[in-house]
């Protein structure tokens, strides 16, 4: 990948990601989300979210010179003033005004401590995050020389929360199905638009 696309604040900014899809059906379902009945697990990374570990992005950065006069789910706001937004990050205001983030969004969690979604599906449009106490896939990523190095780790046995709730089970000599699918944010991908492959069989050996 020739861009670096980290910034997914904007209209028109996409971000780099990557997803590893996981079934352990011997006769998996359809390689695009599974199918209904036919759940399928997928780990999504996410290079917006990689970045926000370090510094967690949001208005601020992309119109950093906007003023304004109050902001009333600031937690302290600074009465008498006038100020900028660059001023003040997302956790600095009450979530009860932010919605996403108040609702439990993880798209809109400025407090994240991975670049990867665990997630699960039965077809298309019904992606869903698995909830945030058995999110336990975490993520390191780096972009260098025009490369992506993505690394995802979890425990091999999920924990009981996240298995009932979807995740895949990993067992020695065990037979799955894997796919893939990129998104190339200089090529605005998002959502369905980007790259996928077709199952491919994964035998784990340890």
């Amino acid at each position: 990948d020739k861009s670096k696309n980290e910034d997914q604040i904007g209209q028109r900014a996409f971000g780099d990601a990557l997803a590893i899809q996981f079934t352990e059906e011997a006769n998996p379902p359809f390689f695009g989300m599974g199918a209904k009945g036919e759940p399928i697990n997928i780990w999504h990374w996410k290079a917006a979210w990689e970045t926000d570990l370090i510094e967690h992005r949001d208005v601020e950065h992309s119109f950093p010179n906007v003023l304004w006069d109050f902001y009333p789910s600031l937690m302290k706001p600074p009465y008498g003033r006038q100020s900028s937004v660059a001023e003040f990050a997302t956790r600095d205001h009450d979530p009860r005004f932010l919605t996403g983030w108040g609702s439990g969004n993880p798209m809109s969690n400025p407090s994240r401590t991975s670049s990867v979604e665990d997630v699960v599906a039965e077809g298309l449009g019904t992606l869903t995050s698995i909830n945030a106490a058995a999110q336990t896939v975490v993520g390191k990523a780096s972009w260098q020389g025009g490369v992506w190095t993505v690394v995802m780790l979890r425990d091999l046995v999920p924990t009981s929360d996240a298995r009932s709730a979807g995740a895949v089970k990993f067992s020695p000599e065990q037979s799955l199905s894997v796919a893939f699918a990129v998104w190339d944010g200089e090529r605005a991908d998002r959502d369905g638009q980007k790259s996928v492959t077709i199952w491919h069989r994964l035998i784990m050996k340890y």
